[in-house]
């Protein structure tokens, strides 16, 4: 295969952050910005250009201090000379990263690249793990993989320990949905260390985890139910219980721009809550999106609402 291109979504959690970390389960949705890899071969050298922001490094394979290069080196059977490039551009805003999973992406993209290079016949469940691992020695952190697997299944996702299935009935509410990102952004891997830690502390931190999963699952009985209003009904409870996770744990998840996105939502009946441990982004749910054309332009000092695809295919689908 002399060239080929590879493009990878980004994610959303709509439900189950910090509580998938203790095997509960979450709903990660996929969004229209995409990380994309272009791999060519070429004559002489075995190269890969990063693009990000406003940034863009240039190394080769050898290159020691590059993880991608390091993972490649290890796991590609394939010793032709190439160019790959992988471009997260759509991933940021400038300069800053959004919290959309580029990272995450770009770990699933590796992982198909390789699956592709090989000529391996990795099952779907093989390419996760692998993703999962590679991203969490990227992260320095151990993750869940739920955004791993939300971005190779694509659409809306049901993570549950047993197995992972789509929840296609999302599909036809896309238009009541929006993602918006805030100035404020965390580092997640403290976010991730710092909870592991709360959780572990008492019987009543693990209760308030069980409740997460519960209304986790309650959310995807009323979706199943093509009960939208129950769905949202749940968004808005989880977020009351992510207030409480963060009184108990110290981990900062509604900063003051959330907050006041919350307090306006709320006046126009809209459901709204921060998705993820980074803290930058969030999702509003309203059961009349047309009331998102009037809402949306009170937002403009607190967040930028992206107007990207929500709930598009997953790496799976693309290369179908």
């Amino acid at each position: 295969m002399n060239r080929f291109d590879l493009i990878v979504p980004g994610k959303f959690f709509l439900l189950g952050e910090f509580s998938v970390l203790e095997k509960f389960p979450a709903i990660v949705g996929t969004i229209g910005r995409y990380t994309k890899i272009s791999y060519h071969e070429q004559s002489q050298t075995r190269h890969i250009i990063c693009k990000y922001g406003k940034k863009t490094e240039s190394f080769f394979i050898d290159n020691k201090d590059s993880e991608i290069a390091k993972y490649l080196v290890q796991n590609l059977n394939d010793k032709k000379n190439f160019e790959l490039v992988i471009d997260s551009n759509e991933m940021f805003d400038q300069n800053k990263k959004l919290g959309l999973g580029s990272s995450a992406s770009v770990a699933s993209g590796i992982i198909e690249l390789i699956n592709i290079l090989n000529g391996s016949d990795f099952s779907l469940q093989s390419k996760i793990n692998l993703a999962k691992d590679f991203h969490n020695n990227m992260q320095q952190a151990q993750g869940s993989g739920a955004d791993i697997a939300g971005i190779f299944y694509g659409g809306a996702t049901l993570i549950a320990q047993s197995e992972c299935s789509k929840i296609l009935m999302l599909n036809k509410y896309r238009d009541h949905f929006r993602v918006i990102t805030t100035p404020a952004a965390k580092i997640t891997s403290h976010a991730i260390r710092q909870f592991q830690s709360w959780a572990n502390e008492s019987d009543k931190n693990k209760s308030l985890l069980a409740q997460m999963g519960n209304t986790t699952n309650a959310a995807v009985d009323a979706i199943h139910q093509s009960n939208l209003s129950g769905f949202i009904d749940k968004i808005s409870e989880f977020s009351e219980l992510l207030k409480r996770l963060e009184m108990s744990s110290g981990i900062e998840i509604f900063t003051t721009h959330h907050q006041e996105i919350e307090r306006i939502a709320a006046k126009y009946n809209v459901a709204y809550k921060p998705c993820g441990g980074g803290g930058d982004i969030g999702v509003m749910a309203a059961l009349d999106p047309k009331i998102f054309t009037e809402l949306e332009p009170k937002l403009n000092s607190l967040g930028k609402v992206l107007k990207s695809d929500l709930f598009v295919k997953g790496i799976s689908d693309l290369l179908a």
